[in-house]
C-alpha cells in the first residue's frame, strides 16, 4: 500500500506538472506574432522553392545585398546566410 509520504509527493509532483505546463502554455500563447515576410510567390522566388534552404540562401545574395537591385532595408539584421530561417517559404 501507498503510504501518506509517498501519497504527499505524487500529489506534488502533479500540482508541480500542471504548474510548469501552464507556465509553459501561457508563455506559448502570449508570444508576439510573427511578422517576417514570407518567400514572395512571383516569377523571381519561384525557382528557389524547389531548392534545399542551405542552396536557396546562397541564391539571396545576388539581390538582396548592399550591390543587389533589391537591397535590404537598413533596418535589416546582418547576416549573410540563413535567409530561409527567417522568411519561410509555403512548401
Amino acid at each position: 500500500m501507498n503510504s501518506p509520504a509517498k501519497k504527499k509527493n505524487t500529489l506534488f509532483l502533479n500540482v508541480a506538472f500542471v504548474a510548469v505546463g501552464a507556465v509553459i502554455l501561457v508563455f506559448f500563447l502570449r508570444a508576439p506574432e510573427v511578422t517576417t515576410p514570407r518567400l514572395p510567390h512571383d516569377e523571381i522566388h519561384d525557382p528557389f522553392r524547389p531548392m534545399k534552404k542551405r542552396e536557396a540562401d546562397k541564391q539571396c545574395e545576388s539581390c538582396h545585398y548592399p550591390q543587389g537591385e533589391a537591397p535590404m532595408p537598413a533596418v535589416h539584421p546582418i547576416t549573410t546566410e540563413r535567409c530561409l530561417f527567417c522568411h519561410r517559404r509555403d512548401d
